[in-house]
């Protein structure tokens, strides 16, 4: 199961392939008790959830990664940007298929 980030120097979001794994990220978050909101703006996704930054966002990308998730950049994600991990958490290139 893999899921797509994107950053910026105020916020980070985790983009899910639907609503149903929308939900089932949000309720992971919330039982690891993590910060977590939809995201709102220029990226009001129904599908991206916004995690914060720093530690708060570590925070949430180690609960979804213990619950089986990994990441990859989302394709919005400006290349520059992107690392092969987000603080120490492993992401993967955007998928070009």
């Amino acid at each position: 199961m893999k899921l797509e980030l994107s950053t910026t120097p105020r916020t980070t979001w985790v983009w899910s392939r639907d609503v149903e794994e929308h939900e089932r990220v949000y309720a992971i978050l919330i039982a690891a008790g993590c910060t977590v909101w939809n995201a709102t703006g220029t990226k009001g996704d129904p599908h991206a959830l916004n995690i914060d930054i720093g530690v708060v966002a570590q925070e949430s990308l180690l609960a979804l990664d213990k619950a089986g998730y990994s990441f990859r950049w989302h394709p919005d994600q400006y290349e520059m940007n992107r690392g092969a991990e987000l603080f120490g958490i492993p992401v993967e290139e955007v998928d070009q298929s």
